[in-house]
């Protein structure tokens, strides 16, 4: 994605981090300290390396924003970051507001790990025959960790990771799909630079294969891209609805149906995204989608610029539609004919004739 043309030894760490050593050039500059920070439980330099990161608004290549990056090091996997792997997260997270109350880093990590331990108990439960969802203890975490995200509302007001926090929440507690949809809309009106991974969170809190709130999911997609058309094109609707599509088995099978895509915008939106950040998901899932809303002359085209070697998996992952590739690939461009190889003999045959 976008390659930053900011210059690095300009963006450094404030003075509250001077006695850290001297990061290594790079995503691990900022984002890559977090994890020691967070395993000494150093909170105060967790804070400033957040508000650090906050004045940043160049993209990593992937056109993830810096803050994402941020949490993905220490908040977002299975193992604990260099704690005691019985460490209860939450508990850390309850730790960090307790102790800086009006941190919206704090708020914001107390969100996520809660989001991610509620959704291991309804994973958990549903795998139990009988059991059903413990929704007592799922509510007490959902609504301790959104009135910490309240309290520092004013604070987070521009801040993308407490409106895509805030949307992960609320989703997880029942919200309405018309109440996600007010909450986005009033997010992209103070966020000033949204990134893919907000529109990514918004989107899977939607939670299309439950809600088939595809309705919301169009508004959601138009208002993505009417919010980053001029430095983004159209390339955000595309992120919002492969993000609806890949999660959502509706639109897996049929991406522009009545609920789905619209296919002449979808085809500009992915063009947009893989000129901005191009990558060989988007250059697989770009002729998949033409093959699907049955564009021929547009699958053909974006087959032929697909080296065989670059063909991915994705391919075979479509449901109901075993070798999709060959498929596709004979609809658009005809079986394959193999030049003859010339026998012997017929070079010199050829020659004569001339």
């Amino acid at each position: 994605m976008i390659k930053s043309k900011c210059v690095i030894a300009a963006i450094l760490l404030s003075t509250t981090l001077t006695g850290a050593a001297q990061p290594a050039a790079g995503f691990f500059q900022l984002e890559g300290q977090a994890p020691k920070l967070f395993a000494n439980r150093d909170y105060e330099k967790l804070n400033a390396l957040y508000q650090e990161i906050s004045a940043i608004q160049e993209r990593d290549k992937n056109g993830e924003a810096r803050l994402e990056k941020f949490f993905q090091t220490f908040a977002d996997n299975s193992f604990n970051h260099g704690m005691p792997p019985s460490t209860d997260l939450v508990a850390v997270g309850i730790d960090w507001v307790s102790t800086y109350p009006d941190s919206v880093a704090a708020a914001v990590y107390l969100g996520r790990v809660t989001g991610n331990a509620v959704r291991r108990i309804i994973h958990l439960d549903r795998t139990k025959p009988g059991a059903t969802e413990n929704w007592a203890i799922q509510e007490g975490m959902i609504n301790k960790a959104l009135v910490q995200l309240e309290r520092v509302r004013t604070q987070g007001a521009t801040d993308a990771m407490w409106h895509a926090t805030y949307l992960t929440l609320i989703s997880l507690n029942g919200a309405t799909s018309q109440r996600k949809l007010r909450a986005y809309s009033d997010a992209l009106a103070k966020i000033p630079n949204p990134a893919s991974d907000f529109f990514q969170s918004a989107t899977n809190a939607l939670d299309l294969r439950e809600t088939k709130a595809f309705p919301e999911l169009r508004e959601m997609a138009a208002l993505a891209a009417a919010k980053t058309s001029v430095r983004e094109g159209m390339s955000m609707y595309a992120v919002v609805y492969i993000t609806a599509i890949q999660s959502t088995y509706d639109l897996k099978v049929a991406p522009f149906g009545r609920n789905g895509a619209n296919w002449p915008i979808m085809d500009t939106a992915l063009s947009d995204l893989y000129q901005r950040y191009p990558s060989q998901d988007t250059q697989n899932l770009h002729p998949i989608l033409a093959c699907l809303a049955k564009d021929k002359a547009r699958t053909a085209q974006l087959l032929l610029k697909l080296p065989a070697d670059k063909v991915q998996d994705i391919w075979a992952s479509w449901p109901g539609a075993r070798q999709l590739y060959e498929r596709c690939k004979g609809w658009a461009l005809g079986p394959f004919k193999p030049t003859p190889t010339p026998q012997p003999g017929q070079e010199d045959d050829k020659l004569a004739m001339r």
